[in-house]
């Protein structure tokens, strides 16, 4: 540790000094850089690569693909690239992202907020640990976790299956995730991604089900250079945390075949020791796991206007306690500890797709992407009850997906359109075991129902319309069908075996506007609506819930429907830009969790059923300045309030109560210095999140997570700096929670790390 501090101690010194120059700084005239600085758009895009100019997935608008540039072109481009500020991507409304309608759409003139973060910010300036760990610096985004080994962010006000997660344009998502925060994000490996969108509010319209809060997509990473040679190059990167007693490495080759053929290929290793609490919590026993994997993309580029993708990830998690269910939980502010023995968990998740892209055509459509992809994934749980009974449960889910999308330049605007088909085959078990170790007994089903299939078939046309130069209204419209044959269910009340049959059908529509007032100045908003469909966890689930409760079966439920309303207003100048919105989330027909009145084993039943009715709204932006070329200040800030009517108890009327972990106010305000060479930085971050005392009576009653009275706030202290040695080398280093706080996300599972010291290195050849 004291290394480690010495390190970092001695990064900041050199930094502070201008004249130290650990190599030849790059060869840009005083002009460009000044113009690099004050710009918002990413200059870097100005001379990609063919490769680098196409959006990483989906659909491929506008293209120039000039297969033969000569490797003097490219190298030059690389060094740009490189020359460029480490600055965060957020900083730039100009930046280019394509999650939001399957398009390269600058930031600044989409009808919605967008944020992004490329590969750069998540390995050498967050160093990140995990996927959802890396939203914690977004406006509006609270990342709760369980356990160590998860990660659900709140995205307002909404989490687990009420966001949408993709992994180049397919869902992570299906009808097994469970309410409420789950482990699934935290399975998707960081080093993969390229660049990763977080677009707030409903996506619905063209990604069908779930996308209610948010939705996250993860482009993945691909070769970005090419030549008439061919090329291999390396990589090696590793992270060190104190605070997580963690270690990570990766090892990645990449290389082309001339202009044909270019992959990206790594393996990864990641393992996490016991979180050092802050204060007087200390360490924290049970919260360590491992993780690893690898990843293989491949670019086949069949012509100018076509190209073929392959894609594979894999991640494979182990030994994950959920510890705050168990006795080697420490209470915090009066919390109180589990009685469980054990309670572990396995995952492991791949993801196959072949991917077709045609772009630039001149037929009726302009642009098309076609998608086949098996995703599987797979869970095992591992309890040991305070009195020595064992079970061992699990749940096997094989995912097949067809996506097709597509874009047309019509007379009148641009008309973005398409459909997807999932299909969703679950296989689940539970084995009982009595305390001396002897087998009890099989049981139906696992924590959802066995050899059961889930459909979902969906289309979507989308009209970019531009009523008058400086307006333009989008209309869309989708019809999603599901299906649902839950083969064997035990029924709660006889413990009989059943079978479930159910299926849903609906249209759902959107209405957005763009209005730019000037060059500078867009005023956006609209009026959306986002659905979601009953899942097998809905209406099958038999397992454990929140602490001390029980979640069983039902036979019937309908889908919840969000209607959004927002209205927004985004800025950029050459030294200073802004976004922020107000949302009002309407609330009608959602699925709650409320208690029967029953106790099965020693916990309470809770059932569901569509009585949901509420609202969520609240506030949110961000803003930065650039004082000098050098120096730069940022910031954030969200609010957000929730109600929703629920039953409180068994058998009593219905009353309004606010949402389940409603996130409390939190802002945050950073300050950052980049060398004109652009071969180091540093900057400093100041978190400060609001306690929350307004509770549920779920949240009241779930003491093992929040403590009494709610859960405190805090403000934390972080600062970071990074160099590029050489052109091969970059290190980082970071210190987060400087002043050892002890504190807990709300409705988390375990405290986050104190004094935490984190080094990282990477290198490239």
């Amino acid at each position: 540790m004291k290394l480690l501090l010495l390190i970092f101690c001695t990064m900041l010194c050199i930094f502070a000094d201008d004249d130290v120059i650990f190599d030849e700084p790059l060869e840009l005239e005083e002009q460009e850089v000044q113009e690099k600085q004050n710009l918002p758009e990413k200059q870097s895009d100005v001379q990609k690569t063919p490769h680098e100019k196409k959006p990483e997935f989906e659909i491929i608008p506008n293209s120039n693909m000039k297969r033969k540039q000569a490797v003097e072109e490219q190298k030059k481009a690389q060094e740009e690239k490189n020359a460029e500020s480490v600055e965060n991507d957020n900083w730039a409304l100009n930046e280019t992202v394509v999650t939001p309608d399957t398009q390269e759409s600058k930031k600044f003139d989409l009808p919605s907020v967008v944020y992004s973060l490329d590969h750069e910010v998540l390995i050498n300036e967050r160093m990140v640990r995990s996927i959802p760990e890396a939203l914690k610096q977004t406006p509006g985004v609270m990342v709760q976790k369980t356990a160590h080994s998860q990660g659900s962010p709140f995205i307002r006000g909404f989490t687990g299956f009420r966001n949408l997660f993709l992994i180049d344009g397919i869902r992570l998502n299906n009808s097994i995730f469970r309410e409420g925060p789950n482990q699934y994000w935290n399975t998707v490996d960081f080093f993969a991604v390229e660049r990763l969108e977080i677009v707030k509010g409903p996506g619905s319209l063209i990604y069908g089900s779930d996308a209610v809060g948010g939705v996250i997509n993860t482009i993945t990473r691909e070769r970005e250079r090419y030549g008439d040679d061919s090329l291999l190059n390396s990589r090696l990167f590793y992270r060190y945390s104190s605070g997580e007693q963690s270690h990570m490495a990766r090892g990645e080759i990449s290389g082309n075949y001339g202009y044909d053929f270019g992959f990206v290929g790594g393996v990864f290793y990641k393992k996490f020791g016991n979180i050092i609490a802050g204060g007087d919590s200390n360490e924290l026993d049970k919260t360590g796991y491992l993780e690893m994997g690898g990843d293989f993309k491949l670019n086949w580029f069949l012509s100018n206007h076509e190209e073929l993708v392959f894609g594979y990830y894999g991640v494979n998690q182990n030994d994950a306690e959920r510890t705050h269910k168990t006795i080697f939980a420490k209470s915090f502010r009066g919390s109180a500890v589990g009685n469980e023995l054990r309670r572990r968990t396995d995952h492991d998740r791949h993801l196959t797709y072949i991917q077709y892209r045609m772009y630039d055509l001149e037929d009726f459509f302009d642009n098309a992407t076609f998608t086949v992809s098996w995703h599987y994934q797979a869970e095992e749980q591992d309890r040991i009850r305070g009195d020595g009974r064992r079970d061992i449960q699990g749940i096997t889910t094989n995912t097949v997906g067809f996506l097709a999308r597509f874009a047309s330049n019509v007379g009148f605007g641009q008309l973005i359109y398409g459909g997807e088909y999932y299909r969703d085959f679950v296989r689940s078990f539970r084995e009982d075991f009595n305390a001396d170790g002897t087998f009890n007994r099989r049981r139906i089903q696992g924590p959802v129902a066995d050899d059961s299939t889930y459909d979902t078939l969906g289309v979507y046309v989308q009209w970019e319309m531009p009523i008058h130069e400086q307006f333009t209204i989008i209309p869309g419209v989708r019809y999603t069908h599901s299906w649902l044959e839950a083969g064997e269910v035990e029924d709660p009340l006889t413990g009989n075996e059943v079978s479930i049959e159910d299926d849903w059908g609906g249209f759902i529509g959107s209405l957005k506007f763009v209005w730019a007032l000037n060059a500078n100045w867009n005023i956006f908003g609209g009026v959306s609506q986002s659905f979601r469909s009953p899942g097998l966890s809905d209406l099958t689930r038999f397992n454990s819930a929140r602490s001390n409760e029980i979640e069983t079966p039902v036979d019937e439920l309908d889908p919840e429907y969000f209607i959004s309303y927002e209205i927004g207003l985004k800025a950029q100048y050459s030294n200073w830009f802004f976004q922020g919105s107000y949302y009002y989330t309407q609330i009608d027909n959602m699925i709650i969790r409320f208690p029967t009145g029953n106790i099965i084993n020693g916990e309470v039943e809770v059932t569901k059923d569509n009585e949901g009715d509420g609202f969520v709204h609240g506030v949110e932006f961000e803003a930065g300045y650039n004082i000098t070329p050098q120096w730069q200040v940022f910031g954030g800030f969200a609010w957000m309030e929730g109600i929703v009517s629920t039953f409180p108890e068994a058998n009593s009327n219905k009353e309004d109560e606010p949402i389940d972990r409603m996130q409390p106010a939190q802002g945050f305000v950073g300050l950052r210095w980049n060398h004109p060479s652009r071969r180091y930085w540093a900057e400093g971050v100041v978190t400060m999140v609001r306690g929350q005392d307004r509770l549920s009576t779920r949240d009241a009653a779930d003491t093992q997570r929040i403590p009494p009275g709610g859960t405190p706030g805090y403000t934390l202290y972080t600062v970071r700096a990074g160099a590029r040695i050489t052109d091969n080398i970059t290190v980082s280093a970071a210190i987060e929670n400087i002043t050892d706080k002890d504190y807990r996300v709300h409705g988390s599972g375990n405290n986050e790390p104190g004094f935490n010291g984190i080094l990282s290195v990477d290198l490239n050849y």
